[in-house]
Protein backbone atom coordinates (compact mmCIF):
# COMPACT_ATOMS: atom_id res chain seq x y z
CA UNK A 1 0.00 0.00 0.00
CA UNK A 2 2.86 2.26 0.98
CA UNK A 3 5.00 1.39 -2.45
CA UNK A 4 1.23 2.12 -4.61
CA UNK A 5 0.88 5.83 -2.25
CA UNK A 6 4.19 6.86 -2.97
CA UNK A 7 3.93 5.55 -6.97
CA UNK A 8 0.58 7.63 -7.28
CA UNK A 9 1.45 10.23 -5.60
CA UNK A 10 4.51 11.06 -7.90
CA UNK A 11 2.85 10.36 -10.65
CA UNK A 12 0.75 13.22 -9.78
CA UNK A 13 3.88 15.38 -9.25
CA UNK A 14 5.31 14.58 -12.80
CA UNK A 15 1.71 15.42 -14.22
CA UNK A 16 1.75 18.55 -12.67
CA UNK A 17 5.07 19.69 -13.72
CA UNK A 18 4.74 18.91 -17.63
CA UNK A 19 0.96 20.27 -17.24
CA UNK A 20 2.91 23.77 -15.91
CA UNK A 21 5.99 23.18 -18.00
CA UNK A 22 3.21 22.89 -20.96
CA UNK A 23 1.52 25.82 -20.10
CA UNK A 24 5.20 27.88 -19.74
CA UNK A 25 6.25 26.92 -23.12
CA UNK A 26 2.90 27.73 -24.87
CA UNK A 27 3.11 30.67 -22.85
CA UNK A 28 6.34 32.02 -24.82
CA UNK A 29 5.59 30.89 -28.16
CA UNK A 30 7.73 27.73 -28.40
CA UNK A 31 9.43 24.62 -26.94
CA UNK A 32 12.37 25.89 -25.08
CA UNK A 33 14.04 22.67 -25.21
CA UNK A 34 13.99 22.08 -28.89
CA UNK A 35 15.98 25.57 -29.57
CA UNK A 36 19.13 24.27 -28.01
CA UNK A 37 19.56 27.05 -25.80
CA UNK A 38 19.92 29.47 -27.90
CA UNK A 39 17.72 32.34 -25.72
CA UNK A 40 14.72 32.52 -28.36
CA UNK A 41 16.10 33.30 -31.40
CA UNK A 42 15.47 31.51 -34.37
CA UNK A 43 17.52 30.50 -37.36
CA UNK A 44 16.30 32.50 -39.87
CA UNK A 45 17.72 35.59 -37.63
CA UNK A 46 20.37 34.19 -36.89
CA UNK A 47 21.06 34.03 -40.88
CA UNK A 48 19.96 37.46 -41.13
CA UNK A 49 22.22 39.11 -38.91
CA UNK A 50 24.98 36.77 -40.71
CA UNK A 51 23.80 38.41 -43.99
CA UNK A 52 24.44 41.72 -42.95
CA UNK A 53 27.51 41.01 -41.47
CA UNK A 54 28.87 39.36 -44.51
CA UNK A 55 27.41 42.93 -46.56
CA UNK A 56 28.67 44.94 -44.27
CA UNK A 57 32.53 43.07 -44.73
CA UNK A 58 32.51 43.45 -48.11
CA UNK A 59 31.58 46.81 -48.58
CA UNK A 60 34.06 48.05 -46.33
CA UNK A 61 36.34 45.62 -48.14
CA UNK A 62 35.79 47.31 -51.51
CA UNK A 63 36.28 50.86 -50.01
CA UNK A 64 39.71 49.88 -48.29
CA UNK A 65 40.37 48.13 -51.75
CA UNK A 66 39.12 51.47 -53.54
CA UNK A 67 41.26 54.17 -51.26
CA UNK A 68 44.01 52.03 -50.97
CA UNK A 69 44.04 51.54 -47.50
CA UNK A 70 44.16 47.88 -48.31
CA UNK A 71 47.74 48.25 -49.48
CA UNK A 72 49.37 48.35 -46.33
CA UNK A 73 47.88 44.98 -44.79
CA UNK A 74 49.57 41.63 -46.33
CA UNK A 75 47.00 39.32 -47.25
CA UNK A 76 44.80 41.99 -48.63
CA UNK A 77 47.48 43.21 -50.52
CA UNK A 78 47.58 39.77 -53.11
CA UNK A 79 43.90 40.76 -53.85
CA UNK A 80 44.32 44.65 -54.67
CA UNK A 81 45.16 45.50 -58.34
CA UNK A 82 46.79 48.51 -58.74
CA UNK A 83 48.31 49.78 -62.07
CA UNK A 84 52.25 49.46 -60.52
CA UNK A 85 51.24 45.88 -60.11
CA UNK A 86 49.69 45.25 -63.74
CA UNK A 87 53.22 46.72 -64.42
CA UNK A 88 54.99 44.22 -62.66
CA UNK A 89 53.54 41.32 -63.73
CA UNK A 90 53.04 42.67 -67.68
CA UNK A 91 56.48 42.61 -67.69
CA UNK A 92 57.71 39.56 -66.13
CA UNK A 93 55.71 37.51 -68.35
CA UNK A 94 57.72 36.37 -71.34
CA UNK A 95 56.41 37.41 -74.53
CA UNK A 96 56.54 34.63 -77.21
CA UNK A 97 56.90 35.49 -80.73
CA UNK A 98 54.87 34.10 -83.41
CA UNK A 99 57.06 31.77 -85.72
CA UNK A 100 57.13 32.78 -89.49
CA UNK A 101 54.81 31.22 -92.20
CA UNK A 102 55.45 28.22 -93.86
CA UNK A 103 58.57 27.35 -91.13
CA UNK A 104 57.81 24.03 -89.16
CA UNK A 105 57.35 24.23 -85.23
CA UNK A 106 58.14 21.05 -85.32
CA UNK A 107 54.53 20.16 -83.88
CA UNK A 108 52.04 17.42 -85.80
Amino acid sequence: DILSNTLEQTKRDFNREMAARSALENKHGGGVSGRGGAGGRSLTGLLFQLLVVAIVCFLSGVKMGSSGAAQSLPVASMFVVTPETLEKEASSIPVMEDPPVGESTGEL
